[in-house]
């Protein structure tokens, strides 16, 4: 790693530090990530975080800085989070166009922390739209095949919204503020707030909304469907370890994740554990040829789930896409070189993805809108709980 700060940057850094701020979920409340937000930028001499990196970019230390603050946020996380929690961690597109930037320093920093990197979202935004000649899509490909997450961060708050969403192929999208405030009381951003959590879920894509401050804005959120919930409501940045918990559950946050995407399975309408296929997950990186033995020795399975180590949903692997390496004489070593070419992220499959106790029509409008899939991926507290299928 020879990417290094010196003078007056240095000196700026020593005043630089992370305020950690949870993204809980709807339904229970537990501490599913948190968001590292940069604080002492004042003191440092700067009118606001922009103009931090605005500055670093116009010097060309952009990288170097922020390899320097991601060590920083990586070590006060690992110290404080939850075993489970997740390091959500903004990166600045521009980055990419600095002459030092370079790939693996990310994981390089990540094992010196001592973080898995599928503890760790990497937070992407559209206010720098990345210009092809970086090699953006490469470089988001780098981070999906070491394990990294990828989030969108601020979605809908740019003119390439979606354009983006199909280039990063996220696992997260987090609503922009602007959709989240007043949504109770206003029809069309609650509407905005379902159609984008439907899309997401049909993609595989979790969905956070951001800046929630009221119980309203709470409520209406859970009733869109989102998953996960970060804002002033649930709990504001701290710098502190001690004002880190694992849960954020609180009297005004159950009665808000009182939605009829959360009602109780077994009700009329919803999804139950009892009409799931129980497939026998894998996880992430999966040697290909067992994979496909898995298919020979169970013709039955048409889906095979993968998880990363938290049991959270990555994709899927489908029998269909298997079959062509059943009849070729060198199937297995095209399915090795696929495997070490692409991280292990090679034939994975993004499938609708719901809770269990959704609504039974929005299950089935996912499926009907993604019949390639072959069914939805069904979970449990955010964890994998058994498939759909088709045929149900």
């Amino acid at each position: 790693m020879n990417t290094t700060l010196s003078g007056k940057w240095l000196e700026r850094l020593s005043s630089l530090d992370h305020a950690l701020q949870p993204i809980a979920r709807f339904a229970s409340g537990e501490a599913y990530g948190f968001e590292a937000l940069l604080r002492g930028w004042d003191r440092a001499g700067f009118a606001d975080i922009a103009s931090v990196f605005d500055l670093a970019f116009e010097e060309k230390v952009l990288y170097a800085l922020d390899l320097a603050l991601r060590r920083k946020a990586f070590a006060k996380f690992r110290a404080a989070a939850p075993a489970a929690a997740k390091l959500f961690y903004n990166v600045d597109n521009r980055l990419l166009e600095m002459p030092d930037y370079a790939t693996g320093n990310t994981l390089a920093i990540a094992r010196e922390t001592g973080l898995s990197p599928s503890r760790i979202v990497i937070e992407l935004s559209e206010l720098h739209e990345p210009a092809e000649r970086t090699g953006f899509d490469r470089v988001v490909d780098s981070y999906r095949r070491q394990g990294f997450r990828i989030a969108l961060d601020d979605f809908g708050s740019g003119y390439a919204g979606l354009k983006f969403l199909h280039r990063a192929e996220p696992d997260i999208v987090k609503i922009d503020r602007y959709f989240v405030a007043s949504c109770g009381e206003d029809p069309r951003k609650a509407a905005f707030l379902e159609k984008i959590a439907s899309m997401a879920h049909l993609m595989g894509i979790s969905v956070v909304a951001e800046g929630i401050e009221t119980e309203r804005e709470f409520q209406t959120c859970a009733e869109a469907g989102c998953d996960f919930a970060q804002g002033f409501f649930v709990a504001r940045p701290t710098l502190e370890a001690a004002g880190i918990r694992g849960n954020y559950a609180s009297p005004a946050m159950a009665r808000g994740a009182a939605s009829p995407e959360r009602r109780a399975p077994g009700q009329a309408g919803v999804v139950g554990g009892d009409r799931l296929s129980e497939t026998e997950e894998v996880e992430v990186g999966v040697a290909l040829p067992e994979v496909l033995a898995r298919f020979r020795k169970d013709p039955g399975i048409s889906l095979l789930p993968v998880v990363d180590g938290n049991g959270e949903v990555v994709g899927v692997y489908r029998e269909r896409d298997f079959r062509e390496y059943v009849y070729s004489p060198y199937g297995i070593a095209i399915l090795e070189h696929l495997a070490a070419d692409s991280g292990g992220q090679a034939l994975l499959f993004k499938a609708p993805v719901a809770p269990i106790g959704a609504d039974l029509a929005r299950v089935v409008e996912l499926y009907g809108a993604s019949p390639d899939s072959g069914g939805v991926v069904m979970t449990e507290a955010g964890r994998y709980a058994g498939i759909h299928r088709a045929e149900d």
